[in-house]
């Protein structure tokens, strides 16, 4: 049995117009299926010790894989050293350690999140860059507030201010 169809498989002139105007209003009126995802602030959301933290990626540089650093005599407690970055001498800093005023043992292992300033090149380790995610801002801060904590979301990750973290001692111009 042959079954014979009359079909124009390449559309020209104002078919393909007609056509194409058809697949542009449908592209149009499309809605993610998580419409949420694509409000609130983009963050990097990053592991480190037990809790994850958010990082606006607008105060974010890049995020390099960890390399040694070099040890520096009379530095801040939580400063592992300084490390060269794609060219760049760069401050090496524990973000677990930073955010609890102590000094943090660290593995030789993780990732570097380098801040975006224009004067300081700082860089944060932390255990894994895990992903990049939409966050709203919420209008009364979820948890409990403390210094350098911006917010804490429902699912507690914990959102950093990165205006505040610049104010911290150990990232002073002067450290």
């Amino acid at each position: 049995m042959t079954i014979s169809a009359n079909f124009d498989l390449e559309p020209q002139g104002k078919d393909l117009t007609a056509l194409l105007r058809r697949r542009a209003v449908s592209l149009a009126q499309r809605r993610p299926a998580d419409a949420r995802a694509l409000r609130g602030t983009p963050m990097l959301i990053a592991q480190a010790g037990e809790e994850r933290y958010g990082l606006a990626l607008a105060g974010l540089a890049a995020v390099a894989p960890w390399r040694p650093c070099v040890k520096m005599p009379g530095g801040s407690p939580t400063l592992l050293g300084v490390a060269s970055i794609h060219g760049d001498i760069w401050a090496v800093h524990e973000l677990v350690g930073l955010l609890a005023g102590l000094s943090q043992a660290s593995a030789n292992n993780g990732q570097l999140v380098l801040l975006r300033h224009p004067a300081r090149r700082i860089a944060l380790r932390v255990d894994e860059a895990k992903e990049i995610r939409a966050i709203a801002a919420a209008a009364e801060p979820q948890g409990e507030t403390r210094r350098f904590v911006a917010n804490v979301t429902a699912d507690k990750i914990v959102i950093l201010s990165l205006e505040t973290l610049w104010q911290h001692p150990a990232l002073s111009k002067d450290a």
